[in-house]
């Protein structure tokens, strides 16, 4: 539980209340308080409920957003069926993205991994620094490394928390484009430094603005673009409706064309994973 803008919070994976029509915590000493959902992600696969359990149940804090290094211990807390509030010792194994992601937001997270043990009864639970801060919320195990578990990253859980407990839902925004580092790239005799358009979705943000495959995308509202990465997060963590004012080069012309995000289409999880 953490303390929210207005009351206690109970932070978990959407796929874990998903079309449940009544969700309750249970605590340690057995007694049982109804939730109410305030919103969730599915893109990022994270649920806020409120809680009126207050002081009885203590809140956790939430650890300072200081870039962790493979190797630091780490802890994770379950709730393993039968055996409720079951920790994992592990490290902090490092950062990406997960390859087999089945949604599109989960796509563009640097989710952290662990080698602390995950299994059915993980899913929403805190992953702990040494000092017992939450530097993760526990999602799954990835399906490409045995043994690894992935954890959404504090800073953007309390982002994403914070967008919910004021609109009751958090929206993410989409370029409509893929973007690769691929060096080289010219206009006349100028070399430049952005990030190469490989492909945009039909009728998406890019092709409607008028961005188009081969082109060079070289900044973003004045400011220089310095990875393909970072405009899929860009987009991401931003709302439908941002307008981006998008310098593009194409051999040897330049332009600017104005790029108005859409919103982000996601499936809601369906199934615990």
């Amino acid at each position: 539980m953490v303390k929210g803008a207005h009351g206690s919070l109970v932070i978990s994976n959407a796929h874990v209340t998903w079309g449940a029509d009544h969700v309750a915590i249970e605590l340690t000493d057995g007694k049982v308080f109804p939730v109410t959902v305030v919103g969730l992600d599915a893109a990022v696969d994270l649920v806020v409920l409120r809680t009126s359990a207050g002081d009885e149940a203590p809140a956790m804090s939430f650890a300072a957003d200081v870039p962790m290094r493979v190797g630091e211990p780490v802890l994770s807390m379950s709730s393993l069926p039968g055996l409720s509030g079951a920790a994992s010792a592990g490290i902090f194994s490092g950062r990406g993205k997960v390859a087999d992601a089945t949604l599109a937001g989960e796509r563009n997270v640097d989710y952290l991994f662990t080698d602390a043990v995950m299994s059915a009864g993980t899913s929403g639970g805190p992953l702990l620094d040494a000092r017992g801060d939450v530097v993760g919320i526990n999602v799954a195990v990835v399906g490409t490394g045995r043994g690894l578990g992935i954890a959404i990253p504090s800073h953007l859980a309390q982002a994403v928390i914070q967008g919910i407990e004021e609109k009751g839902r958090f929206d993410h925004g989409a370029a409509g484009l893929q973007v690769t580092d691929d060096a080289g790239g010219t206009a006349g005799a100028h070399e430049l430094s952005g990030v190469h358009v490989t492909g945009l979705s039909p009728g998406g943000a890019a092709e409607i603005s008028g961005v188009h495959v081969g082109d060079w995308l070289l900044a973003i509202d004045g400011g220089a673009v310095h990875g393909a990465s970072e405009v899929l997060w860009r987009a991401f963590m931003a709302g439908p409706g941002t307008s981006w004012k998008v310098e593009l080069a194409l051999a040897d012309q330049h332009l600017s064309v104005d790029l108005v995000l859409q919103a982000l289409s996601t499936n809601a999880p369906s199934t615990p994973r």
